[in-house]
């Protein structure tokens, strides 16, 4: 039975099924749309659409990890599974950055853009 008062802490992070050590800092946008308002000199006019991909972004250990793999990932499987057990997945999804490692702390922020990323409650 799952702890249903569990709201945040201990989450785990994999890219094409491979786990990678989470550091923090992980978050996403299942986004698809951004808007913005439309003003004229006469007031308000409504506003624009227009379409956005979602996102994953997370903080890694680099170790034992190639950084320079990520540049090829470009359609991969992203997962993170949070403490209070949602998913969040993203299919057929690209690395946009994975080129800054913090040497003193062993990290490298990776971040995954798609045209999906779903969040599945358990």
């Amino acid at each position: 039975m799952s702890n249903t008062r569990r709201v945040a802490g201990v989450a785990s992070f994999t890219i094409d099924g491979s786990p990678y050590m989470l550091v923090d800092g992980f978050v996403w946008s299942p986004s698809t749309v951004s808007r913005e308002t439309s003003l004229g000199l006469d007031g308000l006019h409504g506003f624009k659409e227009m379409p956005v991909a979602g996102w994953i972004e997370a903080n890694i250990r680099d170790s034992g990890v190639r950084v320079e793999d990520f540049n090829a990932m470009t359609s991969s499987t992203v997962v993170g599974t949070m403490a209070n057990g949602k998913q969040v997945i993203m299919s057929l999804g690209w690395c946009t950055s994975a080129l800054e490692v913090d040497g003193t702390e062993g990290t490298v922020k990776v971040r995954f853009e798609g045209p999906d990323v779903t969040e599945v409650f358990s």
